[in-house]
């Protein structure tokens, strides 16, 4: 009787697949829920005159992520994204000389533009593109190239 070599058993995972779609799908609707609760409340904070430098902080990430998502896909909002950081600068500026964070009307109204600009971009946008969007942003924020925060 002849000996039989050893078979190689090729071991397979079964959620590779799972694995290989999952930074192509969109983003869940509670994912999408949990970052708009985020800039939208901070965005409602300085409506109201009760923000903090927190929540400039959360509406500049927020920036900084729609910025790199705009340059990635190009819709035409660059000049949109940048009149909303020219208004949150404005912001940064006045909260670190008077202690009081919040925008002009201007800045109200360009800040509220480009939030909407941000929510279809979140919805339209897979989960891939916004996890390197923001790993973008932080990379460029430490080297002083987006507003900082």
């Amino acid at each position: 009787m002849r000996k039989r070599g050893k078979r190689i058993k090729h071991k397979r995972d079964p959620s590779m697949l799972m694995k290989v779609t999952a930074g192509v799908k969109p983003m869940e609707a509670d994912q999408q829920l949990d970052l708009g609760l985020i800039y939208r409340t901070a965005f409602e904070a300085m409506l109201s005159g009760t923000a903090s430098e927190d929540d400039f902080e959360a509406l500049a990430v927020s920036s900084n992520i729609a910025l790199v998502l705009e340059e990635m896909r190009d819709e035409g909002f660059m000049d949109e994204i940048k009149a909303a950081q020219d208004a949150l600068m404005q912001c940064r500026r006045r909260g670190e000389q008077l202690g009081r964070w919040g925008l002009d009307g201007k800045g109200m109204q360009d800040v509220a533009t480009f939030l909407a600009i941000h929510d279809e971009q979140l919805r339209t946008a897979n989960q891939k593109s916004v996890v390197t969007a923001l790993m973008q942003a932080r990379q460029r924020m430490t080297l002083g190239h987006t507003l900082e925060y």
